[in-house]
């Protein structure tokens, strides 16, 4: 664990050549794509491969309301605000002071007294405590930017996926109340042919058992709508009611229209913000090592004032100038041990940021995965529904011939359901995978700070 320490820290006593930043092996390709081929995915504004007008206004509007993003810019402000005072301390301070008093002090009769006074003093960087200061503000700074980008990465992650829920809500619903009808007529047709005499009454029980059981899916579809419409509104900042009046109007389930490289291993470390984020506060770290070092030695300082006193009987002046020097060796071993937290939370960064890198690693290799198996479920679920429907048709020409069993139409019914349920769900799953893929990419991060 020294050796780690020993690469990235500035006048740690390991090393006095300066911060370098972090590096790890990582493949050459993902497993999943065998594309070998670097790749900025940063300008890529993926969410445009929906071609929806309605997200693409949701997403805009939330960009300029959402309270995450508000609160990273906040740390922005907080961040200048620290590299301020971080320039501050490497120049002299000189402050001025005056006074007047007006009295007997204790004689007769009352005499006033005015004075005019001004000091400075200044701290010798000997051994770059203040640069390492100013390297530390700017680290902060830079980390400031970066959790901008993770905060708007991470809303239009869960902003499309609030949307690609809503519309799979939607098309589930539309099809259960097609599958309601369905079965509404299949009930009619039982008591038709009871009525004469071709059917039985346990035909028609069996079919409107089968329209209670469908109805109870409705309410739960319903629930999801409706949470996927909250959801939205918090993001955007808007009212649920007013939302809901125009995404009632429907449209079709979000389709990317575009496929996506994901580049090389070596691209995120350049293009994910976390990664970049965790960079910073590694350097961060490493120029508090920098300083706790300086700590351990002493410091010199200027200081000189004068003073100049006005008083009844005449003017008294005073001056005063000369170096004070500072010796930390008796302190109970707090600078030291300071210096041991501040090498320790170096290596807790450095970790910090080798996991950032395996986990967007691990992220974008099972967003390809998905992407690719549900490209070849889309095409299994289009196969079910084309064979239910034809199934179906038999069925009930069969049934009405009085050649087949009302079960094997209530069967037909349901598989034709189950298998329109099924494709529903393999497009949601397949855009919500594509919004996985492009946001462990960081994709669209520079896009979105460019407006």
């Amino acid at each position: 664990m020294l050796a780690v320490t020993c690469s990235v820290l500035v006048l740690a006593g390991c090393t006095t050549t300066g911060y370098q930043k972090p590096n790890m092996a990582v493949p050459a390709t993902f497993a999943a794509s065998g594309q070998a081929q670097s790749v900025d995915n940063s300008a890529n504004r993926w969410w445009l491969a929906f071609r929806d007008d309605r997200l693409n206004t949701l997403i805009a509007r939330g960009l300029s309301q959402n309270l995450d993003i508000a609160q990273s810019l906040e740390r922005i402000n907080q961040a200048n605000a620290g590299m301020i005072a971080a320039g501050a301390t490497m120049v002299p301070a000189v402050s001025l002071s005056a006074g007047a008093r007006h009295g007997t002090e204790g004689v007769s009769p009352a005499i006033t007294t005015a004075s005019v006074g001004s000091s400075a003093s200044w701290t010798l960087d000997l051994f770059g405590q203040y640069g390492q200061s100013r390297q530390l503000a700017q680290a902060n700074l830079d980390a400031a930017y970066f959790s901008v980008d993770i905060a708007r990465l991470t809303f239009l992650s869960e902003l499309s996926n609030a949307y690609i829920d809503l519309r799979y809500y939607q098309e589930s619903l539309a099809l259960a109340r097609a599958s309601l009808a369905t079965r509404r007529e299949t009930v009619a047709l039982t008591e038709t042919l009871f009525s004469s005499g071709a059917g039985s009454q346990l035909d028609v029980l069996q079919a409107q058992s089968a329209l209670d059981a469908a109805s109870m899916q409705v309410p739960g579809l319903e629930l999801g709508f409706i949470r996927s419409l909250n959801r939205l509104a918090t993001l955007t900042a808007q009212n649920s009611g007013a939302l809901e009046t125009d995404l009632q109007k429907g449209a079709p389930q979000p389709w990317p229209r575009l496929r996506i490289n994901a580049g090389i291993p070596a691209d995120l470390v350049r293009q994910r913000p976390d990664i970049q984020a965790a960079e910073r506060q590694l350097a961060a770290a490493s120029a508090e090592a920098g300083i706790a070092q300086a700590q351990l030695y002493p410091s010199l300082s200027l200081t000189g004032n004068i003073q100049l006193v006005q008083m009844a009987g005449g003017a008294i002046g005073s001056w005063g100038f000369g170096p004070a020097l500072n010796l930390p060796f008796l302190d109970g071993g707090r600078a030291r041990a300071n210096h041991q937290v501040a090498l320790s939370k170096v290596n807790q960064a450095y970790n910090s940021w080798q996991m950032a890198v395996r986990r967007a690693i691990e992220e974008t290799e099972n967003g390809l995965a998905a992407v690719r198996r549900d490209s070849r479920s889309i095409e299994t679920a289009q196969k079910v529904v084309s064979i239910a429907e034809q199934t179906l048709g038999l069925a009930r020409e069969s049934y009405q011939a009085g050649q087949g069993q009302i079960l094997d139409v209530l069967n037909a019914e349901r598989a034709l359901f189950d298998a329109r349920a099924s494709m529903a769900s393999a497009t949601q799953q397949y855009a919500r995978n594509y919004v996985v893929l492009n946001v462990a990419v960081g994709g669209g991060v520079a896009a979105i700070a460019a407006k």
